[in-house]
């Protein structure tokens, strides 16, 4: 008779409580998955604003090869032959 108690609790508490643990873990995984929705989203404006401020058709290979080029005209002046 203990033994069919114990297996009418373990049922007990399959079939309510960890429904409700899985509901619980699922919603706070949505809630995390909607706040980084979020974050993408503030951070795509936020790239879209600063790309407005810099001028058409300077890619970052071209201010890469400016950034070398003062550079090493920067070398050549601060050590002379």
């Amino acid at each position: 008779m203990e033994g069919l108690i114990l297996l009418l609790l373990v049922v007990v508490v399959l079939v309510f409580v960890v429904p409700a643990v899985a509901l619980a873990k699922a919603s706070r995984a949505l809630r995390a998955i909607e706040e980084l929705k979020q974050r993408l989203l503030m951070l795509e404006a936020r790239l879209h604003r600063s790309s407005a401020n810099h001028p058409v058709g300077f890619s970052a290979a071209t201010f890469a090869r400016y950034r070398r080029s003062a550079a090493n005209t920067r070398d050549e002046t601060d050590h002379p032959g």
